[in-house]
């Protein structure tokens, strides 16, 4: 009989743990496992599953979602995981870990946690990190992103955990950049301050000052659109530097572009940087934590630079677009960093043997 894996969030929209599950859940369905996607609720524009993967929505629409209690939604989820009597549960996302492993005692499914942010910065609440290292203490078992990650948890902990890098669609794989030089850069993330875009808006005041032929686009939603158009008119850098909004093609943002940019203050495993490396455009991250510097390696595959250091992010800029053979070089093995260890294939094939133990 076929192992059952039901993974859990709140909706399979927008978000890079989002994108993550629809590209395990698929890969694991093709690998003989009976897989299916508890989802607390529809959103427009969803990434795709294979007809394979069963989709369950909890409520119809996000508002009758919301006007659950806490309680409320933890019998609903019970009721659904009683219903789907899977052998594993997978929540992504704090409060999606929360929901199952409360909702789920005494149920016959193990659950499975994931850790997909700096497990330091978020949640952001220091309550909410203490509930979330209390309720890991009953989990079956749980992964991380990248070494860094597994480090924060005590060793009672870690003994249960195991490193799963994030897969990259193979979408970006099958794309390549152009190679004519436009002197686009493209970073794409939440407008929050996790993503730190007032560093690179402040990089782009740096580059117009000395006259560098660059356009920057930033594509993404979020809370601080407003400080950031106003701090993009407050530089005087509206036209070299564009919020571009949330885009359906990526990928093809990507391939556009010259220079893939990242300046975020922490991460988990970045997505948008694996998936810019994916294409095989060379990037520049900062080296924050967790996740930059276990993809980049300066010099090889892209840069690294300090958080918040604008100068420098300018200076390696500008050096980049005078260089097409470093930009190829960069690119080249960026692209071959993520087809060697992190195409879906490699990392559900992980998930199979070190997450499941099948």
């Amino acid at each position: 009989m076929k192992k059952k894996v039901l993974f859990v969030l709140q909706k399979i929209s927008d978000g890079g743990a989002e994108r993550v599950a629809t590209v395990l859940c698929n890969e694991l369905c093709k690998m003989g496992l009976d897989v299916a996607l508890l989802v607390y609720f529809p959103t427009e524009s969803e990434y795709p599953v294979i007809n394979q993967v069963k989709k369950i929505y909890l409520k119809k629409t996000e508002s009758e979602y919301r006007r659950l209690s806490f309680f409320q939604k933890l019998k609903t989820i019970r009721n659904a995981l009683k219903k789907e009597q899977a052998d594993y549960y997978v929540p992504f996302l704090y409060f999606a870990g929360v929901h199952v492993q409360l909702a789920s005692v005494g149920l016959h499914g193990k659950v499975i946690q994931t850790v997909r942010n700096d497990p330091k910065s978020v949640p952001q609440s220091r309550k909410e990190r203490l509930i979330r290292n209390i309720l890991y203490c009953f989990m079956w078992r749980g992964f991380v992103q990248n070494k860094r990650q597994l480090e924060y948890f005590p060793s009672f902990i870690r003994k249960r955990m195991t490193i799963l890098p994030n897969p990259v669609s193979e979408i970006f794989l099958k794309t390549n950049p152009i190679r004519e030089k436009n002197g686009l850069i493209v970073s794409v993330g939440r407008l929050n301050e996790q993503k730190n875009f007032d560093m690179l808006i402040e990089t782009a005041r740096i580059l117009k000052d000395r006259n560098v032929s660059c356009h920057i686009k930033i594509y993404g939603e979020g809370d601080l659109f407003d400080h950031l158009e106003s701090l993009i008119h407050k530089l005087d850098v509206y036209d070299v530097c564009q919020l571009c909004g949330r885009t359906k093609d990526i990928a093809r943002r990507l391939c556009e572009s010259n220079i893939f940019v990242l300046t975020s203050n922490y991460e988990g495993m970045p997505n948008a940087l694996m998936e810019a490396m994916a294409v095989g455009l060379p990037c520049i991250a900062t080296n924050c934590p967790t996740g930059p510097s276990e993809l980049i390696t300066t010099g090889v595959n892209g840069e690294l630079i300090e958080i918040g250091d604008s100068i420098r992010l300018a200076d390696r800029i500008e050096g980049l677009l005078k260089s097409d053979e470093l930009m190829n070089n960069y690119g080249k093995n960026a692209k071959k960093t993520i087809a060697d260890g992190y195409c879906p294939s490699v990392i559900a094939s992980k998930f199979f043997t070190e997450v499941l133990l099948l």
